[in-house]
């Protein structure tokens, strides 16, 4: 997930890389070079900043202003750089880790923000690349299902999935819904997170599949079976559910046909008396 972000329409300056990873010893200092291009005809200033983000659960875009101690430990080279009309630069952001760091990961935000020019009031342009840094040490890879059941508003049929990531790195679960009949014959597969988004530790990660096509020959019970893999190691997670599939034509054909066949019976005892 590496992606360029701007808050103005009007494209200023740009960066590269637009992603970093880095994996550094608790202790030791690694440095994240970025460097920034001018694409404007006029002379612009700007000044590094630091930000930590996270991933919203249902979306997976990308939310920053988060807290993490981890942004005292990045300084970038300079305070402020000033740039001519296409003139290239190079920006250094040294990260010391301090020593006795935890083995964990850390998800921030190296950004180039231009500053307003004399006279005006903004915000500014704002652009980042996205450093993804881990204490190095034993990474632990564990995720917990938190949520896996089935929901029918109208005639809408969803099935919702939620996962929790315990570990210390992000992971990026994929994996299979497999519908099928009372009597073992399969009515679809549908992907889950086809989208491929992470989640970061101690974070959350929801989807919502919706179940649609069903088929009238397959009225009754289904099953599904979910098939999740996540991590390095390909750990796997699989659960089953079930719900019935009554669509309301049937219910109304199944109820007129009680209803007819008890009157008919009824009709018929009474003939007799």
């Amino acid at each position: 997930m590496g992606q360029l972000f701007f808050f103005q329409d009007v494209k200023a300056f740009s960066i590269f890389p637009v992603r970093y990873t880095l994996v550094v010893d608790a202790g030791k200092t690694a440095v994240a070079s970025v460097q920034i291009y001018n694409d404007e005809d006029s002379t612009i200033q700007v000044n590094p900043e630091v930000d930590a983000f996270a991933l919203d659960p249902d979306t997976g875009h990308t939310l920053f202003g988060q807290s993490d101690s981890a942004k005292s430990w990045v300084k970038a080279n300079v305070s402020s750089l000033t740039l001519s009309p296409k003139e290239k630069r190079t920006v250094d952001f040294t990260i010391t880790v301090p020593p006795g760091s935890p083995v964990q990961s850390h998800y921030l935000a190296l950004f180039l923000k231009q500053k307003s020019g004399l006279g005006q009031v903004g915000l500014g342009k704002r652009i980042g690349s996205l450093l993804f840094l881990h204490v190095s040490g034993e990474v632990s890879e564990k995720m917990l299902l938190q949520d896996f059941s089935f929901e029918k508003k109208g005639e809408k049929r969803n099935v919702h999935l939620q996962a929790y990531n315990n570990g210390s790195i992000h992971l990026l679960p994929s994996g299979t819904l497999r519908l099928s009949s009372w009597w073992g014959r399969q009515i679809s597969i549908l992907g889950v997170n086809e989208k491929q988004r992470k989640v970061l530790p101690n974070a959350e990660w929801r989807e919502i599949l919706e179940i649609k096509n069903i088929g009238v020959e397959n009225i009754g019970k289904v099953q599904v079976d979910l098939h999740l893999k996540y991590g390095l190691t390909d750990q796997i997670v699989e659960r089953t559910i079930y719900f019935w599939y009554m669509p309301w034509w049937f219910i109304v054909f199944s109820v007129l046909f009680v209803v007819s066949v008890g009157a008919g019976i009824f009709l018929k005892r009474s003939q007799k008396l």
